[in-house]
């Protein structure tokens, strides 16, 4: 059986705030994570939530839905998604027309996977407690061929997409990454460029998937 209350206070920079009950009682604490996709939670707000308690056994609400009012869509959410498929697909293509090697686009895609599977790591921890993953080791997986992923990562899991202050630091690991690539093609790049394609092959021998280029 669901409860009812008012959102009281909401910080959407920080992506919480604090349900007060119908039934009054102590304000509830909610996370961004509760509601449903593309809601954006506003004070005032009506909703039907259930209470329950995370690892250390403080209340909180979860499932929480909109009673009486519709919920608005934030359409820029899909920007990331976007954003990173489109690179990925321009990638792929500078690849196709030999601009880049096909490692380049292996990289990109493993070093996606695995920023992608540790900003899941990052939520669950941050829902229960658990160690918690550095922000700068998640800027740093992003500068290093990780961004895409890390897009993916925070919409699926709304994972550090509304911190500003970390979004600010993000883009610009992004930028940082995009003219690190355009770097490579030049006089002075190329060099470096042959060295960490060459170390790329390396690695996909030791893996056994040489194969594959």
């Amino acid at each position: 059986m669901s409860d009812t209350g008012t959102i009281v206070s909401w910080k959407p920079g920080r992506g919480f705030g604090f349900i007060r009950p119908d039934q009054n009682g102590k304000d509830v604490f909610v996370h961004i994570s509760a509601f449903r996709r593309d809601t954006n939670p506003t004070v005032g707000d009506r909703v039907h939530y259930k209470v329950t308690r995370d690892e250390r056994g403080r209340i909180r609400a979860e499932q929480v839905r909109s009673k009486g009012k519709r919920i608005s869509i934030n359409y820029r959410s899909w920007l990331r998604p976007a954003v990173a498929t489109s690179f990925l697909l321009i990638l792929a293509c500078l690849v196709y027309l030999n601009i880049y090697p096909l490692e380049m686009l292996f990289l990109y895609l493993l070093a996606s996977l695995a920023c992608f599977v540790v900003y899941g790591w990052d939520k669950w921890s941050a829902r229960r407690g658990a160690f918690r993953v550095s922000e700068i080791n998640l800027h740093l997986l992003a500068i290093f061929a990780g961004w895409p992923g890390a897009l993916f990562a925070q919409q699926v899991f709304r994972h550090k997409s509304r911190k500003k202050s970390f979004q600010i630091k993000f883009w610009i690991t992004v930028l940082l990454n995009c003219a690190i690539l355009t770097w490579l093609l030049t006089s002075s790049g190329k060099p470096f460029a042959v060295y960490l394609f060459d170390f790329l092959r390396e690695v996909l021998n030791y893996l056994g998937l040489n194969h594959l280029f």
